[in-house]
Protein backbone atom coordinates (compact mmCIF):
# COMPACT_ATOMS: atom_id res chain seq x y z
CA UNK A 1 0.00 0.00 0.00
CA UNK A 2 1.22 3.50 -0.49
CA UNK A 3 -0.21 6.85 0.49
CA UNK A 4 0.60 9.54 -2.40
CA UNK A 5 1.71 12.03 -0.97
CA UNK A 6 4.82 14.28 -1.40
CA UNK A 7 6.24 12.39 -4.43
CA UNK A 8 3.59 11.84 -6.45
CA UNK A 9 2.65 8.81 -8.06
CA UNK A 10 5.88 7.87 -9.45
CA UNK A 11 7.74 8.04 -6.38
CA UNK A 12 5.41 6.76 -3.61
CA UNK A 13 4.51 3.80 -5.33
CA UNK A 14 7.73 2.84 -6.50
CA UNK A 15 8.90 2.82 -2.88
CA UNK A 16 6.73 -0.54 -2.33
CA UNK A 17 7.71 -2.18 -4.99
CA UNK A 18 10.88 -4.79 -4.92
CA UNK A 19 14.19 -4.22 -6.40
CA UNK A 20 14.15 -4.77 -10.50
CA UNK A 21 10.25 -3.92 -10.71
CA UNK A 22 8.18 -0.92 -11.61
CA UNK A 23 4.29 -0.12 -12.27
CA UNK A 24 2.90 0.75 -15.16
CA UNK A 25 -0.16 3.00 -15.09
CA UNK A 26 -2.79 3.25 -17.10
CA UNK A 27 -4.46 6.78 -16.51
CA UNK A 28 -8.00 5.72 -16.50
CA UNK A 29 -9.69 7.41 -13.90
CA UNK A 30 -11.16 10.85 -13.75
CA UNK A 31 -8.23 13.16 -12.64
CA UNK A 32 -9.56 16.50 -10.78
CA UNK A 33 -9.29 19.73 -13.06
CA UNK A 34 -7.59 21.25 -10.56
CA UNK A 35 -4.24 19.36 -12.02
CA UNK A 36 -4.87 20.25 -15.63
CA UNK A 37 -5.27 24.11 -14.73
CA UNK A 38 -1.95 23.82 -12.91
CA UNK A 39 0.04 22.18 -15.55
CA UNK A 40 -1.35 24.76 -17.81
CA UNK A 41 -0.62 27.85 -15.58
CA UNK A 42 2.76 26.98 -14.81
CA UNK A 43 3.78 25.26 -17.81
CA UNK A 44 4.27 22.10 -15.91
CA UNK A 45 5.71 18.67 -18.17
CA UNK A 46 3.58 15.62 -17.81
CA UNK A 47 6.71 13.95 -16.11
CA UNK A 48 6.48 16.47 -13.61
CA UNK A 49 3.32 16.61 -12.92
CA UNK A 50 3.51 12.79 -12.20
CA UNK A 51 6.38 13.03 -10.01
CA UNK A 52 5.36 16.04 -7.95
CA UNK A 53 1.26 15.42 -7.95
CA UNK A 54 -1.04 12.84 -7.01
CA UNK A 55 -3.61 13.73 -9.88
CA UNK A 56 -6.36 12.24 -8.07
CA UNK A 57 -4.75 9.44 -6.56
CA UNK A 58 -5.08 9.21 -2.81
CA UNK A 59 -4.02 5.73 -2.04
CA UNK A 60 -2.73 2.77 -4.19
CA UNK A 61 -2.92 -1.16 -3.19
CA UNK A 62 -0.80 -3.70 -5.25
CA UNK A 63 -2.50 -6.90 -5.21
CA UNK A 64 -2.51 -10.13 -7.16
CA UNK A 65 -4.24 -9.42 -10.77
CA UNK A 66 -6.92 -12.77 -9.50
CA UNK A 67 -7.91 -9.99 -6.39
CA UNK A 68 -7.97 -7.02 -8.18
CA UNK A 69 -12.40 -6.65 -9.07
CA UNK A 70 -12.77 -8.06 -5.42
CA UNK A 71 -10.48 -5.22 -3.89
CA UNK A 72 -12.13 -2.63 -6.04
CA UNK A 73 -15.50 -3.97 -4.96
CA UNK A 74 -14.89 -3.69 -1.14
CA UNK A 75 -13.22 0.05 -1.26
CA UNK A 76 -16.18 0.80 -3.52
CA UNK A 77 -18.91 -0.89 -1.00
CA UNK A 78 -17.02 -0.19 2.03
CA UNK A 79 -16.04 3.34 1.88
CA UNK A 80 -18.20 4.84 -0.36
CA UNK A 81 -14.99 5.92 -2.73
CA UNK A 82 -14.63 5.23 -6.07
CA UNK A 83 -11.61 3.36 -7.35
CA UNK A 84 -9.91 1.56 -10.42
CA UNK A 85 -7.29 -0.72 -11.74
CA UNK A 86 -4.69 1.79 -12.21
CA UNK A 87 -1.50 -0.45 -13.77
CA UNK A 88 0.24 -3.51 -13.70
CA UNK A 89 3.59 -4.03 -11.81
CA UNK A 90 6.02 -5.39 -14.51
CA UNK A 91 9.87 -6.65 -14.28
CA UNK A 92 11.92 -3.04 -15.27
CA UNK A 93 13.67 0.53 -13.39
CA UNK A 94 11.57 3.25 -13.05
CA UNK A 95 8.10 3.64 -12.85
CA UNK A 96 6.40 4.48 -16.43
CA UNK A 97 3.00 6.53 -16.43
CA UNK A 98 1.07 6.30 -19.67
Amino acid sequence: MAHITGGGLVENVSRILPAGMSLCIDRCWEEPKVFSWLQELGNVPEAEMDRVFNRGIGFVFVVRPEFAEAVLSVISQTTGFRAWNIGRVQKEGASVVS
